[in-house]
């Protein structure tokens, strides 16, 4: 995906049109601040997908740390039910 980089005052400017550039060309928008980069209008599906990427690789450290410690899928999962149920 290719992008444009923008200042922060040509942003202000310009925002309607950079988030109809992002959204009907699928174009990231890299906003700038004194020359370096700080924010970016990216297109929502290419978000959502970096949510799920994220939501992946934390599912496995999680599952790496629980594979060196010792416990089980399964006693997580009833002890997580026990302390539920208790506090219903």
């Amino acid at each position: 995906m290719g992008s444009t980089r923008v200042t922060i005052a040509e942003g202000k400017k310009s925002f309607t049109r950079l988030v109809r550039q992002t959204q009907e060309g699928k174009e990231g928008v890299v906003i700038t601040k004194r020359g370096e980069p700080v924010a970016a209008i990216i297109p929502f599906e290419e978000y959502r997908r970096q949510q799920k990427v994220e939501a992946f690789l934390e599912l496995l450290e999680l599952r790496r740390r629980l594979a060196s410690s010792g416990v089980t899928a399964r006693e997580l999962y009833e002890q997580s039910r026990k302390e539920l149920e208790e506090r219903s």
